[in-house]
């Protein structure tokens, strides 16, 4: 049994997958209510690092003012210092935080009043420390500017990040119990197998027994079956025959006698029936004769007849006819007359209607190409929705088919797609209004094994043979050299006539040495398929596509009874070698990978095709 060791490998994997997110470090761990140090601030909430941008560590920008000058004189050197003892004072006094928008205006008005001061006092001072306190005050006001955006977006990525470890969390959540929720499954699953388990192991036990008591049972039978067949050997022993062989010598003699006696009297009546029939058929044809030359001459009279009346008739309806189209003529040439008079009456009321129509119709037409305009776009574009999805979809039935195909190819049966309802025991199944050209795709990759260099047989008494042919050599057309071969087989009364379609219908001996055609044009050998499809009527077609390696072999058995239908399944299943058609089944049987495309027309049927699908391929 190979379950205990697949359950092994699933518990080994559950063990190392628990000891993995065991090692893992949950992000819950690190609770955003923890204090930790403002200057080694994290962000581990999403499994990376974010820079932090922390309130506490916000220091005084540096002053980027020269220092004065020491070319100056005294006074102006002492009135300076003592203006940026003052200023420096008044930028000492600042906290380290930044300050408000009033407090400024205060600083600013302040500093302008000493500015005005010192420039009273000293009427000397230079024009270039003016200017670099405003450098000074316009700096100061940029970096409080950039630093509330600073603050403003620090807060916005707070709150983003808030938002991102409750959604972490509820992730994490979901994946704790999708964990549980596997290893309770798996659990189950084991329960279950053990109990499969010893259900077969009693099924088995129970079947050996009755195995063994039935094997009792037939010997009891056996011998009291050779006892009677021995009794009735030693009576036919002791039986005479000679008495019946004396009889049946007699009877053979009057047999012979009044056989004899039958065909005189035979030969006697026939010659008297001949001569009565000769006589009579005579004395027929003179009574005949003259009426048969009264006959013909009134019927000749009586097409003449005839031929005068049709042409009066005809002469009749034609100067009807032209009678009937000139009182028409006259009759629509008035009423045109009236149509002109009355619309020379009404001409300029009639411009305008048509006038207004015209604008009516432009902006019905301006209304109508917009409009269309719109369909176009959406109509595209469902197109190219549609062309996605109908890649999807051929992808998908792709893959479906190669999984199919290996699935059958690991089975190892005989495979059988059937047509038509409740047959669900087959391979495949298809609707009797499933097209062909789908039905043909699901088995190509079965096809496309002949590349690979296995045989394969299709069997198929639904479709017709040339169109499984043209349809397969698409897909399996390669830069090689492929060989068409096509035969027919059909069943007499007393014999079957095998003929070669390729060679004027010859007739055909072995199973493979007969007529055979290069493919070098697709268009050609279509063609050529084509017309051979159309010559058949009821016999079964063989189509054979060859390589150096590998035969795709397609048995057409759609033209014949269904009688026959159901003889080729069961020759197919009893293997006999007699004629040919039997021997090509078992080269089939023992060398190709078949598949038998059927439409189960009878109860038979059903149950040979059955039989068949639950059959080991050779192969």
């Amino acid at each position: 049994m190979t379950t205990p060791s697949y359950t092994k490998n699933l518990n080994m994997n559950t063990k190392s997958s628990k000891e993995q997110t065991r090692s893992k470090r949950p992000l819950s761990e690190i609770s955003p209510n923890l204090r930790r140090d403002p200057l080694k601030k994290r962000r581990n909430s999403l499994g990376f690092e974010m820079a932090s941008i922390p309130s506490n560590s916000i220091k005084s920008f540096p002053s980027r003012i020269p220092p004065p000058t020491a070319s100056k004189s005294a006074t102006i050197a002492s009135s300076s210092s003592s203006s940026s003892s003052s200023s420096m004072s008044s930028l000492s006094s600042i906290p380290q935080g930044i300050l408000s928008i009033q407090e400024r205006l205060r600083r600013k008005a302040s500093v302008n009043d000493n500015n005005g001061q010192s420039s009273s006092s000293f009427a000397a001072r230079p024009q270039s420390t003016v200017s670099r306190s405003n450098e000074l005050q316009e700096e100061y006001y940029s970096l409080n500017e950039l630093y509330k955006q600073q603050a403003s977006s620090y807060e916005k990525l707070e709150v983003e990040l808030g938002k991102l470890k409750e959604i972490y969390k509820n992730y994490y959540y979901k994946i704790d119990l999708i964990n549980d929720l596997v290893h309770q499954k798996q659990s189950e699953f084991e329960i279950l197998e053990h109990d499969i388990i010893n259900d077969v192991e009693q099924e088995e036990k129970l079947t050996y027994s009755k195995l063994h008591e039935n094997k009792i049972k037939l010997d009891g039978q056996f011998k009291e079956l050779e006892f009677e067949m021995l009794n009735q050997l030693e009576d036919a022993k002791q039986f005479d025959f000679k008495e019946l062989l004396t009889k049946i010598e007699s009877l053979k003699t009057e047999k012979m006698t009044v056989l004899s006696e039958y065909e005189k009297v035979m030969s006697e009546v026939n010659a008297k029936l001949n001569a009565d029939r000769e006589q009579f058929s005579k004395d027929l044809e003179d009574k005949l004769h003259p009426l048969n030359k009264n006959k013909q001459l009134i019927n000749d009279q009586l097409i003449n007849k005839k031929d005068e009346l049709t042409k009066l008739e005809t002469n009749y309806n034609e100067l009807k006819d032209q009678l009937a189209e000139r009182n028409d003529s006259i009759d629509s040439i008035k009423h045109e007359i009236a149509n002109i008079e009355q619309e020379m009456n009404n001409y300029q009321a009639t411009r305008k209607n048509l006038e207004l129509k015209l604008s009516e119709a432009e902006s019905e037409l301006h209304e109508a190409l917009a409009k269309d305009k719109q369909e176009q776009r959406e109509y595209d574009n469902v197109r190219s929705e549609y062309s996605v999805l109908h890649s999807k979809i051929a992808k998908h039935d792709e893959h479906r088919r190669i999984l199919e195909n290996s699935i059958m190819k690991i089975q190892g049966k005989f495979r059988v797609y059937a047509i038509g309802e409740d047959l669900d025991t087959y391979n495949k199944c298809f609707a009797k209004d499933t097209p062909s050209s789908f039905i043909i795709d699901e088995f190509q990759c079965l096809v496309q094994s002949t590349l690979k260099g296995h045989n394969v047989a299709i069997i198929n008494n639904y479709l017709r043979g040339s169109q499984i042919v043209i349809d397969s050599y698409k897909n399996i057309q390669r830069q090689q050299k492929y060989i068409y071969q096509c035969i027919s087989i059909k069943n007499g009364d007393k014999n079957t006539d095998i003929c070669d379609l390729l060679n004027s219908n010859a007739p055909v001996d072995s199973l493979f040495q007969h007529q055979q055609m290069v493919i070098d044009d697709f268009d050609q050998f279509k063609q050529i398929v084509k017309k051979i499809d159309a010559t058949l009527s009821q016999e079964i077609a063989i189509h054979i596509i060859s390589t150096d390696k590998s035969k795709l072999m397609i048995i057409d058995c759609s033209r014949i009874d269904p009688d026959q239908q159901d003889k080729i399944l069961e020759k197919f299943k009893s293997n006999s070698s007699l004629g040919f058609l039997e021997k090509l089944l078992t080269w089939i049987y023992h060398n190709c990978s078949t598949l038998f495309l059927y439409e189960p027309k009878t109860s038979q049927s059903n149950s040979l095709l059955k039989f068949i699908n639950s059959i080991d391929s050779p192969i």
